[in-house]
């Protein structure tokens, strides 16, 4: 993957923060604080779209329609977004576009 580490002055003319001293650039990746997008999200879905939290899905499968097992429930969905996190590698999908980081 192509990148470039960054220096705290080059750091800061991009992320307006000067609490870094550096760090790596990746260009065309982007870096977004999970629990405050997903909680954006939320508040702005719209009327035709219903939130099940604390739903976790124990299996699917995937077609046309997709179902989705969750616990004392089974969904068909038209339309599926996978949304988990930076280790969806290890359920099989962008094993070579995610990278996880920890801080």
């Amino acid at each position: 993957m192509e990148y470039d580490w960054l220096d705290a002055n080059r750091v800061k003319e991009i992320t307006g923060s000067d609490f870094y001293i550096s760090g790596p650039y990746a260009p065309g990746t982007i870096l977004v604080q999970p629990a405050a997008l997903v909680r954006g999200l939320a508040k702005t879905l719209p009327g035709n779209v219903t939130l099940f939290e604390n739903s976790p899905v124990t299996a699917m499968e995937l077609g046309a329609p997709h179902w989705l097992n969750l616990p004392g429930a089974t969904v068909q969905a038209r339309i599926l977004i996978l949304a988990n996190n930076g280790f969806a590698g290890q359920f099989g999908y962008y094993r070579k576009e995610l990278l996880p980081v920890a801080t």
